[in-house]
């Protein structure tokens, strides 16, 4: 059972929740394939901080009770202390640097199947500072729903609710801290960062052209440049090149133990030796080299 919760953060084991249930173990509460609670994490983050890199394909909010994390979210650091929350989309590339010996969060990780509620999430990382009022909303919210996953008449649809409604607050939150503008009113530029940052995390195969995502947006690629590089102070090309050797460090990585000529096949590449030099140029070594250190 172990197991289980060695996968509630970066991928929620499908194959425990063929029915409409909650498995509680050691404190990883999950309901059918959408949704997973965590009150106390203090022995799954040993385990995660062992990983240098993961994808989930769940949205994950995380409460910081005590303590303090560091992480990179997309190649951005991020360092997260008591009583601020932090929301990370999904398909992102995640590492945790280090925590604090004292580290303890809540998470919750979930899924939307209906398009109409995944974009209630967005494609932004968010971090807020809760005050104390805050602070108790939600973790009222995380008791509420850690008694609604333990109630044997559990309903999915209560619990879906009670996440749309901590989206909602976020999203609130996160106009008055950070001075974003209402949903209603998003700013094309930053909703053009978010949708190329989504490319960027969700595409198998490695696409070394501007032009790629700016047809994939509807927008040029001078446009797209001068975009990103405003938003991000990094060109398109640097995002594409991190993503790409964290592609390649997850796949050397891999239990499956692909060679270096079939990760270069599966991401795209038109040789290993295209691959080895950017994969030389991002981490600094060779992919060899990095297996060596990993081991």
């Amino acid at each position: 059972m172990k197991e289980i919760i060695n996968h509630t953060i970066q991928e929620i084991d499908d194959s425990v929740k063929s029915e409409l249930r909650t498995i509680d173990n050691s404190n990883a509460n999950i309901i059918e394939n959408d949704y997973c609670l965590i009150m106390d994490n203090s022995e799954l983050i040993k385990y995660t901080s062992s990983k240098t890199s993961f994808q989930s394909p769940e949205h994950r909010i995380m409460l910081v009770k005590k303590g303090s994390i560091d992480c990179t979210l997309n190649h951005v650091d991020y360092h997260i202390v008591t009583d601020e929350l932090l929301m990370v989309p999904a398909n992102s590339i995640t590492s945790i640097k280090g925590y604090s010996h004292n580290f303890n969060a809540r998470i919750l990780s979930f899924r939307f199947s209906k398009m109409d509620y995944a974009d209630s999430v967005g494609y932004d990382t968010v971090k807020l500072r809760l005050g104390y009022g805050e602070k108790h909303v939600f973790d009222n919210f995380f008791q509420m729903m850690n008694f609604v996953l333990k109630t044997p008449t559990t309903d999915k649809q209560d619990f879906k609710h009670l996440v749309l409604s901590m989206l909602f607050r976020i999203k609130c939150l996160n106009t008055a801290q950070n001075g974003l503008p209402s949903p209603l009113y998003v700013d094309r530029k930053q909703a053009i960062f978010s949708q190329f940052m989504r490319l960027v995390n969700t595409t198998e195969s490695t696409h070394q052209t501007v032009s790629y995502y700016a047809d994939k947006i509807g927008v040029s690629a001078n446009y797209l440049s001068v975009v990103i590089k405003e938003k991000s102070g990094r060109t398109v090309m640097d995002w594409v090149a991190m993503r790409t050797v964290a592609q390649i460090k997850k796949l050397l990585l891999d239990p499956s133990h692909l060679t270096v000529n079939q990760i270069a096949e599966r991401l795209g590449f038109s040789s290993s030796t295209q691959l080895i030099r950017v994969f030389k140029k991002g981490a600094g070594m060779t992919p060899l080299e990095y297996q060596r250190k990993k081991k």
